[in-house]
């Protein structure tokens, strides 16, 4: 069940340090003074971040700041571990079993862990933490495991008895323990309260006392009027030896320029993505390394296969080059996706932190292929198919002005959300190209999250989601953040559309019906053998690329910037709030060239640079929201989020 994800860790630097030449024997000492991490420098290391801390709970806080001060203090059997592929591997575990069938996973604890409080971290437990989970007002069973699927063997042994096979069955194996000690009487008070939802049991003190967990580090304070949170290393880490900082610190800080100086200055060590620094942000400065990454992300353009023209076809003129519905309607989403200009999308609106995407499936995606084209932008061959399926631009009205036609073969609605201005200029790039093709926008309509939910994801009847005059959408923008181990299913999946569990209940709110594609996410999410799966990601990819049942967009990116000195820091795991902060150290110094000319390294996916503008930081900034993917210890394992 070990892939490996074409993805590496990333190493920078050449850095500048004072040297001290004991004498005699020609050893070189390091002057710790010279590092240039923040404060004590062997001790504390300093992150910041662009937005407010708000919750403070272990297991019930989703927030990105939050989650990313929680990844270094709570424990887990497993996590993702950059130094073997980002697989999930062991942590608290000492390892496992799997059962033939795939469904039973039997766990041994290593042996002396503890929490931070000292009390023992055992099977009872993780047998506790799963109860919670799972029990109904934490959401119930998710179709894999339900509240009574984890079973003590002994002290230091459980086993997990899922309800069906699941290809990233260990990912279920990595949420967060609660300790029993801690946890068990605030849970058996929610209980005799009544409680009936989450918002019941949130336990979410703000002095951080309810982030109580196993990690490497632990919460020493947290102060809600500078927003700053103070982490300490946890003295019953069971490798508390070989954790390097004593101090965690996570700030915010809401100018990014200020931000980027503090950087520069050995203020603080880390800046956050989120800031969105232009590439070139850190260039100048020797002792920045600049980490660019793609994100386990998608922006896509989602169609509703109701409509008559790019979905179900039933209106199309069609003709003697293609004669059937389907074939034609897969011509005219070819066409639509041919005139978004990805590329200027890209230099225009992301400023080069992103890439063009030739599916929805995520870049980081075990099995994704780099190889596989994505659609260019040809105004010419869109027009060529809209023609295949019978339409006549002779019919037309033409503007030679704007190269584009006044009057439409069909007409659409769009639908984005309105984080910001500048989230709106994707779909306005595709507004403005629409009509060159022959097909107008009869509105585009920027509303709240609330309102989109009702129209897509939480269509509230068993009926499938109607095209947007009937309460539905035509065509919506929107972007997604997935864990490492992709699955797609639900996504594509025509087994039930809408079945009668009630409200919510359709899954394919695409309304997207093809079997193949079903029957390939089926065999994708329940393969055990790794090969075996990336062959079914790339047979997945294949017909994502050949039907188009969605218009992919771009695979965003996340550009970092850390004190170059230090090592452990892997860009993917940041981003989904998975970084191994115990592995974070400060690296041995290499003396400088004698010209002292070090530069920073910019490393991407293609190892391309691309201008930005610190000017613009103050438009831009607000565009960070879209790249925020929040990874939810839920009892229902998240699959897709939007972003």
């Amino acid at each position: 069940m070990r892939y490996n994800l074409n993805l590496r860790k990333l190493l920078f630097g050449i850095m500048i340090m004072t040297l001290l030449i004991m004498s005699n024997n020609n050893v070189i000492s390091i002057d710790q003074s010279s590092i240039g991490l923040t404060q004590n420098p062997t001790t504390t290391l300093t992150h910041a971040l662009p937005y407010d801390f708000t919750e403070f709970g272990y297991f019930t806080a989703y927030s990105y700041a939050t989650q990313q001060w929680l990844s270094a203090v709570r424990a887990s059997l497993f996590r993702y571990d950059a130094s073997n592929d980002r697989l999930m591997t062991p942590w608290f575990a000492e390892g496992y079993e799997i059962s033939s069938d795939g469904k039973n996973y039997t766990v041994t604890i290593k042996a002396g862990m503890k929490f931070q409080d000292g009390s023992p971290f055992t099977a009872d437990d993780v047998v506790f933490a799963y109860g919670v989970y799972y029990h109904d007002i934490f959401g119930g069973a998710d179709g894999i495991m339900n509240n009574e699927s984890v079973h003590k063997i002994d002290d230091l042994t459980v086993k997990f008895d899922m309800m069906q096979a699941y290809a990233f069955g260990v990912s279920y194996l990595s949420k967060p323990i609660l300790n029993e000690a801690y946890f068990g009487p605030k849970w058996a008070a929610c209980v005799a309260n009544g409680a009936t939802v989450e918002a019941d049991c949130l336990w979410d003190d703000p002095s951080g006392v309810d982030a109580h967990g196993g990690g490497p580090y632990m919460v020493q304070s947290i102060d809600i009027t500078t927003d700053v949170v103070t982490l300490v290393k946890n003295p019953h880490y069971f490798d508390a030896s070989n954790v390097y900082f004593d101090e965690l610190v996570f700030k915010k800080n809401s100018n990014p320029i200020d931000a980027i100086n503090a950087l520069a200055a050995g203020d603080i060590d880390i800046i956050d993505s989120q800031f969105v620094p232009p590439l070139e942000a850190f260039n100048e400065f020797d002792n920045v390394a600049s980490l660019r990454v793609t994100d386990p992300a998608t922006q896509e353009i989602s169609l509703n296969h109701l409509h008559p023209m790019y979905g179900t076809g039933e209106d199309l003129p069609l003709g003697s080059t293609i004669t059937s519905a389907v074939e034609g309607a897969k011509a005219v989403r070819e066409a639509m996706s041919s005139v978004l200009n990805r590329e200027s999308l890209i230099e225009e609106i992301f400023e080069g932190r992103a890439l063009p995407a030739a599916t929805v499936v995520p870049a980081t995606a075990t099995g994704w292929n780099p190889n596989l084209a994505f659609d260019p932008y040809d105004v010419a061959h869109a027009r060529s198919l809209m023609e295949s399926v019978g339409f006549n631009y002779g019919n037309l009205n033409y503007n030679s002005i704007n190269d584009e036609y006044t009057s439409f073969f069909f007409n659409v609605t769009l639908l984005s959300a309105n984080t910001s201005p500048s989230r709106n200029l994707w779909p306005v790039f595709f507004e403005q190209s629409l009509p060159k093709i022959g097909i107008g926008v009869t509105d585009h309509v920027s509303t709240g999250w609330a309102e989109i939910n009702l129209r897509t994801f939480g269509w509230s009847s068993n009926t499938l989601v109607p095209l947007y005059d009937d309460g539905g959408y035509d065509v919506f923008f929107v972007g997604y953040g997935f864990p490492l181990d992709y699955d797609p299913q639900y996504i594509f999946d025509t087994n039930g559309l809408c079945d009668s569990s009630g409200p919510g209940a359709c899954k394919n709110w695409y309304n997207f019906v093809n079997q193949e594609i079903t029957d390939l996410v089926d065999l994708y999410v329940r393969e055990l053998d790794g090969n075996t799966r990336i062959t079914l990601i790339g047979q997945i990819q294949d017909f994502l690329k050949a039907w188009r049942p969605v218009i992919p967009s771009i695979y965003p990116q996340s550009h970092w910037g850390h004190n170059v000195n230090l090592t452990g820091i892997d860009g993917i795991l940041l981003s989904t709030s998975n970084q191994q902060w115990d592995q974070v150290k400060v690296q041995d110094l290499i003396p400088p060239p004698s010209n002292n000319s070090s530069t920073p390294v910019n490393q991407t996916s293609d190892n391309s640079v691309d201008n930005g503008d610190l000017d613009g930081f103050s438009s831009i900034l607000v565009l960070s929201s879209m790249f925020v993917m929040t990874v939810l210890y839920r009892k229902k394992w998240t699959n897709k989020l939007k972003i």
